[in-house]
């Protein structure tokens, strides 16, 4: 009866030992599957992420150059001038409506700055004149005040000898 017992039992460990291989190997092919899908995903998205450097470069680029053809037609003052040279850049005709308005609009923009900061300029030296002026002015006043202090004490002085001669005779 042991004997069976023990033959029944090592049966039942058998049975569950394979069903255990079995669900191992699901589980290692399941693993395996995972990992690949993991990977390709992984190699999906880092191709993605550098398409999407690249394009973002691109961009900056454009972006870049587009700042600098505004500021450059915004230093022309006459109108008709300043888009020849979008022209020139191919930021005429190709350009959506909306993105010419825009080009304008920066290019209308960036000309008041330049006019501003010319206007600053100016008004600062005209402040540094006006500062220096007001400085030799007060240097001016100072000395006439001494020359005035000078003069009276002279007059004072020259009044002392008048009455000390008038007393002497």
């Amino acid at each position: 009866m042991v004997q069976e017992e023990t033959a029944r039992n090592l049966g039942q460990c058998q049975m569950e030992t394979e069903k255990h291989q079995k669900k191992l190997e699901v589980m290692t092919k399941e693993l395996y599957r995972l990992q690949a899908s993991s990977e390709k995903q992984i190699t999906e998205l880092q191709a993605q992420n550098a398409e999407q450097q690249a394009r973002l470069q691109t961009y900056e680029k454009l972006e870049q150059e587009l700042d600098d053809v505004t500021m450059q037609a915004a230093e022309i003052d006459n109108e008709e001038e300043a888009e020849r040279v979008l022209f020139s850049y191919g930021y005429g005709a190709n350009v959506p409506t909306t993105a010419k308005r825009r080009l304008r609009q920066s290019v209308h923009l960036a000309r008041r700055l330049l006019q501003l900061e010319k206007q600053n300029t100016l008004l600062r030296r005209d402040l540094e004149r006006r500062n220096t002026h007001t400085g030799q002015i007060s240097e001016e006043v100072s000395h006439t005040g001494q020359i005035s202090e000078e003069v009276s004490h002279t007059g004072q002085i020259s009044e002392e000898v008048t009455q000390d001669r008038s007393l002497r005779r």
